[in-house]
């Protein structure tokens, strides 16, 4: 996608009263940007913004930043100026100084805006309607700032090394395309919390994981991983990765082993055995074909081990445990996991033998 077109509004207003008052023909309130030939201004500066927006989308430009500054924004309705924005496509308010970038991308259409396997695209599309984690990223004291740039986009981090490493915060900059800045949202949200090694051993692939539609069929066949599912995911591995060494050279970190095992949340660490096996036979019961496995126990508060009442082939159980486990992380709990009881030998000839 092309660098967003700027528009600086408070001069384009001064512009355009000058213009109005001293030209009788040919009004042009910006001589750069022709879409703005039909443009006017409104006393309400969210309507007078809006219309700007709406110009640069009949023109077919893909995206858009209004630089506002202090003096529109004391007398701006904000909140409604990006809430009609967002019907014209995704919208994100960053503060720069003392003023505020505007800036608005416009829905393109499903394949121009999206270029991903289409496998990825409901949950990324949703996605893109937040801006949680883009942004500039300050300094901590007791903590480390790292970043990594690959491709025009930066990645950056802050870790406390006196506490496991751990991410406390993410932010990334630069992401111009649709797509990579909703695959690096994403991975700033997971990330937090989590041991820069392990963000680099598996923020790519919890990334893939997260925006995979379930219950479509992937075009790759046995295991998916970042690297065959789609080649939109290698920029984030590559960043992920571009952090562990940033840190490695900032904090003198040489661990290379990474022995990480996320805790289920609070709430479900909460709930009794007897919950949770409750809301667990509950979600397998609104699974299609949920009357063929059985909730036998939990081990721990994360190890759900079942088994099969009906026999299944290889193929079939294995695409069965996979939904089962995605539906309980997804509603449930994230780190729930999923295991197959052991197939005894019931065989008591064979046992005699042995």
């Amino acid at each position: 996608m092309a660098s967003p077109v700027r528009i600086e509004y408070e001069p384009l207003v001064a512009s355009y009263w000058d213009n109005l008052t001293t030209q009788l023909r040919g009004f042009k309130p910006a001589e750069e940007h022709a879409f703005l030939s039909t443009w006017v201004h409104e006393e309400d500066d969210a309507d007078s913004i809006l219309n700007i927006a709406e110009c640069a989308k009949d023109a077919g430009i893909a995206a858009l930043t209004i630089r506002l500054g202090k003096a529109t924004l004391v007398k701006l309705d904000l909140e409604r100026l990006t809430r009609c924005a967002s019907e014209l496509g995704t919208v994100h308010a960053q503060p720069e100084g003392d003023g505020m970038d505007f800036d608005v991308v416009f829905d393109a259409g499903e394949q121009a805006e999206l270029a991903i396997h289409e496998l990825y695209r409901p949950r990324l599309r949703a996605l893109l309607k937040q801006r949680h984690h883009e942004g500039p990223l300050d300094a901590v004291e007791g903590q480390t700032l790292i970043e990594c740039s690959v491709g025009g986009a930066t990645l950056r981090a802050l870790v406390d090394g006196g506490n496991h490493h751990l991410v406390k915060q993410a932010k990334y900059e630069g992401a111009s395309e649709p797509v990579v800045r909703g695959l690096l949202e994403c991975l700033c949200g997971w990330a937090i919390g989590r041991p820069i090694q392990e963000v680099a051993d598996h923020g790519a692939l919890a990334v893939e994981y997260a925006l995979r539609e379930p219950g479509k069929l992937h075009r790759v066949e046995g295991v998916i991983q970042p690297e065959n599912a789609d080649p939109a995911f290698a920029l984030p591995g590559s960043l992920a990765r571009g952090l562990l060494a940033a840190y490695r050279k900032a904090a003198g970190y040489a661990e290379v082993e990474n022995f990480f095992d996320p805790p289920p949340s609070p709430g479900w660490r909460a709930k009794s055995g007897d919950q949770r096996l409750t809301e667990l036979r509950a979600v397998l019961h609104a699974q299609p074909g949920g009357s063929d496995l059985e909730i036998l126990r939990m081990e721990g508060s994360k190890r759900v081990i079942v088994r099969f009442v009906r026999e299944q082939t290889g193929g079939a159980q294995r695409d069965s445990l996979l939904k089962l486990e995605r539906a309980f992380k997804e509603r449930l709990e994230p780190e729930l996991q999923i295991y197959l009881e052991p197939m005894l030998d019931r065989n008591v000839l064979r046992k005699d033998k042995l």
